[in-house]
C-alpha cells in the first residue's frame, strides 16, 4: 500500500450547492422531481412536458433556480461520479433566492460579475457584464467570492446583496 502522497492543510469552507446562510434562503413552494440527473450546485429549468412539476438540467424554459445540496436519501450505489446527482425521478430542493457555493466553470470569475446558466446543463459560468451569450441563461445572482484561480473555482453567489441590483440580460 502507497503512503499518502498529499496532506491538506485546511478545509474547503463548503460543497458545491451549499446554502452560505439559512436565514436568507428562499426555497420554491414546490418540491420538483427530476426530468433528468440533476447535479447539485447547478441550475435547472422548467420541463415543458410534465405541466410544471418538473425540472430538467437542460433548456431554454423559464430558469427554476439552484438545485441545492441536502442531506437525503438517495438509492443505489454512492460513487464519485454520482455523489453530487439527484437522479431522474428523484425529487430536489429548490432554492431561487439566497447565498450560495456553486463551482464556475470558468477560471475567470471575479467579485461582482453576473453569473449565468449553461442551457446544456444548467452549471454556472461568470462574466463581469449582462451582455446576452448563447447558450446561457442570465440569473439574478452575482459573485461575491471566489475561492481559487484555476479551473473550476468554488464561487459565493448572492442576489441577497442590498447594494447591487441583479442584472437582466442585455438585448
Amino acid at each position: 500500500m502507497a503512503l499518502q502522497s498529499k496532506v491538506n492543510v485546511g478545509l474547503a469552507p463548503a460543497i458545491a450547492g451549499m446554502p452560505a446562510s439559512v436565514v436568507e434562503t428562499h426555497y420554491t413552494a414546490q418540491t420538483y422531481q427530476a426530468a433528468s440527473d440533476l447535479t447539485v450546485g447547478n441550475f435547472c429549468f422548467a420541463d415543458g412536458t410534465a405541466a410544471g412539476t418538473k425540472v430538467n438540467k437542460a433548456g431554454p424554459g423559464i430558469l427554476r433556480g439552484i438545485v441545492v445540496y441536502t442531506r437525503q436519501y438517495i438509492t443505489g450505489e454512492v460513487t464519485t461520479a454520482n455523489a453530487m446527482v439527484i437522479p431522474k425521478g428523484a425529487f430536489a430542493q429548490i432554492a431561487t433566492n439566497g447565498k450560495f457555493w456553486v463551482v464556475a466553470k470558468n477560471a475567470s470569475a471575479k467579485v461582482g460579475d453576473c453569473v449565468l446558466a449553461s442551457q446544456t446543463d444548467g452549471s454556472v459560468t461568470t462574466q463581469p457584464g449582462n451582455a446576452k451569450k448563447d447558450g446561457y441563461t442570465m440569473t439574478n445572482f452575482v459573485v461575491e467570492n471566489v475561492l481559487g484561480t484555476k479551473a473550476a473555482p468554488l464561487v459565493l453567489i448572492s442576489n441577497q446583496q442590498p447594494n447591487v441590483e441583479p442584472p437582466t440580460a442585455a438585448a
